[in-house]
């Protein structure tokens, strides 16, 4: 946190991974703040949990994000750096309490497939696939 001012109503706290899911279980909403253009793997980690979980979420990386969330439907996409989207996003789900938890619920719906199983299949698939073009058979594919 070199160079940075934290404001004084803001805590930062380290958290064991068991700690950080118990805070995503615990929230009301999930914001996640990601810069635009690049890539973070654990940011989308952390809203495909939170979307597992039920929880309306907004994430500040529309490019990053739009694969997994519908704008209004399932979740929130705010471009990064608009404090103004920000809070309004925020302020809708905490003063729609019904709107936010259907919005969880579609979330929870929308990625109920993304599973450890469901990329496993893709990865397989894709080899298979690779092994085709090469003409190899998937019986001399080894992992």
């Amino acid at each position: 946190f070199n160079g940075l001012v934290i404001p004084p109503h803001v805590t930062i706290k380290g958290a064991t991974p068991q700690e950080f899911r118990q805070f995503m279980a615990g929230c009301t909403v999930g914001v996640i703040p990601m810069e635009g253009g690049k890539l973070h793997s654990g940011g989308q980690q952390t809203f495909i949990g939170l979307m597992h979980m039920g929880k309306p979420t907004i994430v500040t990386d529309p490019d990053g994000a739009k694969d997994y969330i519908a704008h209004g439907q399932t979740g929130f996409l705010v471009p990064s750096g608009d404090v103004t989207a920000l809070r309004d996003a925020i302020r809708f789900l905490l003063q729609h309490p019904d709107e936010s938890r259907a919005i969880g619920r579609q979330a929870a719906d929308s990625v109920a497939h993304l599973t450890e199983e469901h990329y496993m299949k893709t990865i397989w698939n894709y080899a298979c696939r690779a092994a085709e073009q090469r003409n190899l058979s998937s019986d001399r594919i080894e992992i």
